[in-house]
Formats: structure tokens, sequence, C-alpha cells
């Protein structure tokens, strides 16, 4: 099982420090009696001297205020002004999201998380595929763009019976597709 710690008001960012400050409720949420933080609550960052506002990342399940706003949870993003972001480290772990290995490997974007958190990765292949909605069989024609970390890594390639050559994902978490119709790669 998997956790990660709701968010309160005062906690801090790792590395670099800072505090996480909640705008005001209207209908308050509290854990152990500080106020809840949801998605693009202010957070001061020590590191830059600026104030960014928290970004939900995978794993997590729906659970918004009144407004529709996601709960931040520990391992989210701080959006300030340093070039690799701080995550947010909660301070109190009473209340939290929990998670079973298989769900994190079927939520997108959730392998990033696991690895900044710490945790062993299984080796994962991922293979993109690309099929007709209706008849279910391979588009032909299809060409594709694989990057990862701002490299690139495949370009113009053809797809082969509509999929992408495989790669692991303990190597690429960042993996991006980029798929066309003949022609030259944009």
């Amino acid at each position: 099982m998997y956790r990660r710690s709701f968010i309160r008001d005062g906690d801090t960012l790792a590395p670099g420090g800072g505090k996480v400050q909640p705008k005001p409720q209207q209908y308050p949420s509290t854990f152990g009696g500080k106020l809840a933080c949801w998605e693009g609550d202010p957070v001061y960052c020590n590191t830059c001297k600026s104030r960014g506002v928290t970004k939900c990342v995978p794993p997590y399940r729906p659970y918004t205020d009144p407004v529709g706003r996601q709960i931040s949870l520990d391992g989210d993003l701080c959006l300030c002004k340093c070039p690799t972001p701080p995550r947010l480290k909660a301070l109190f772990d009473n209340a939290w999201m929990g998670f079973g290995g298989h769900e994190i490997s079927g939520m997108a974007g959730s392998i990033l998380w696991q690895a900044y958190a710490g945790h062993e990765l299984e080796e994962h292949e991922i293979v993109y595929e690309i099929v007709d909605a209706k008849t279910k069989k391979a588009i032909e024609g299809m060409m594709y763009k694989l990057t990862s970390d701002n490299k690139t890594l495949l370009d113009g390639k053809n797809l082969e019976d509509g999929k992408s050559k495989p790669h692991l994902i303990n190597e690429h978490p960042s993996l991006n597709f980029i798929a066309w119709i003949g022609g030259a790669s944009k």
C-alpha cells in the first residue's frame, strides 16, 4: 500500500522549504485542526523567494472541495520560479489517501511520483497503439516521434501494425508520444 498524506496550512516544500497557505474557504475542511490545501492554493518558496501555487500530480483519487478543486497531497508540485518545481511535504500523516500498487501502475503519470517517493519501480514496457475506433484495426501510414525529458528518442518512425517500439518506463518515466499521418515531422 502506498500512502500520500493530505497537505495542510503551514506544510512545507522539499527541497528548500517554504510554506503552504490555503486560500480562505467558504466551507472549511480541516485535518488535525489545520485547513486543508487544494490545487491552486498559494505557496511561498524559500529557494527562489517567490510565491507559487500548488499543482496536483498522480496518483490521486477525486477528492474535491465545494468549488471543484482537487485536494493537495504529499509529493504534489509547487509551481514557482524554480526551474525544477519543488514538492509539497506533509508534516502531518494522520490523514492520507492510500493506493495499491496495481492502481498506481494503471494511473497515467503516477510513475514519476513513485520514483520521487523512493519506491522501487518494477520494469514495465510501454507501447503506444493507434487503431480505428470503429473497426479496431491499425491505422496505416502513421508515423511517430518519442521524446523523454526534452530529448528525442525516435523521430519519423512508422508504426508497425499500429504500434510503437516498446520502451522501459523505468528508463523513460516522462515518455511523450506524437503521431501523424505521413509527411514530415512537426
